[in-house]
């Protein structure tokens, strides 16, 4: 029951989540990104496999060229 309970406070709490597409233009320290990518290639893997490849793009044409593509 309490694991029941649980999932079902944990799906309503997902079902009121919302995105935003609004961003500040300010820039992020580059100590800041590379500390959320380290974070990130921390996360369980099957097999520990890290099959994701993370990449910070700061070119703005080149970041246009990756939206288009």
């Amino acid at each position: 029951e309490v694991s029941l309970a649980r999932a079902q406070a944990f799906h309503a709490q997902m079902h009121r989540r919302r995105t935003t597409r609004h961003f500040a233009t300010d820039p992020v320290p580059r100590e800041w990104i590379e500390s959320a990518i380290r974070t990130a290639g921390t996360a369980p893997s099957g097999a520990h496999q890290q099959p994701s490849t993370f990449a910070a793009i700061s070119d703005p044409s080149l970041k246009a060229a990756i939206r288009e593509a």
